[in-house]
């Protein structure tokens, strides 16, 4: 496989492919980034919602502090540079398994900013770049089929 890579890089000299990849984790919390409900796959089908988690209104989140602790050894352990600042945002959209019709992210504003580091090889130059933001994630949609 790496040979056929280097081979169509070859042909193509002022070609540079640059790859993206996002990778999503799930922190072993007792309870959810924004609530007391538990952190718990499985189960029946709404059992670990609470008024939070849907977005009634009047309901305020509260951060879940071990969650900003293993953020923070994150960020520690893949040398990221830790903002003194941060904020969480509303992201509105449409899902079907968001029934409060908003994310809340750091999107905008992350705990963790990029480090970059380079590794080479003879023809092959990979960058890099790590960040990290806390966000709340969809919820699971089952259908009974």
């Amino acid at each position: 496989m790496a040979e056929n890579i280097i081979s169509f890089l070859d042909q193509y000299p002022d070609y540079q492919a640059t790859i993206g990849i996002e990778v999503h984790v799930q922190l072993k919390t007792a309870s959810k980034i924004f609530c007391s409900c538990k952190n718990e796959f499985g189960g029946q089908s709404n059992t670990h919602i609470c008024p939070i988690c849907v977005g009634h209104p009047g309901t305020l989140p509260t951060l879940n502090a071990q969650v900003v602790d293993y953020a923070l050894a994150l960020g520690l352990a893949t040398n990221c540079s830790i903002t003194r600042s941060t904020d969480f945002a509303r992201k509105h959209y449409m899902y079907p398994d968001l029934p409060k019709n908003y994310q809340i992210t750091q999107d905008e504003n992350p705990m963790l900013e990029d480090t970059i580091s380079c590794y080479h090889s003879t023809k092959v130059n990979i960058l890099s770049r790590v960040g990290a933001d806390l966000e709340k994630q969809m919820q699971l949609s089952l259908e009974d089929n």
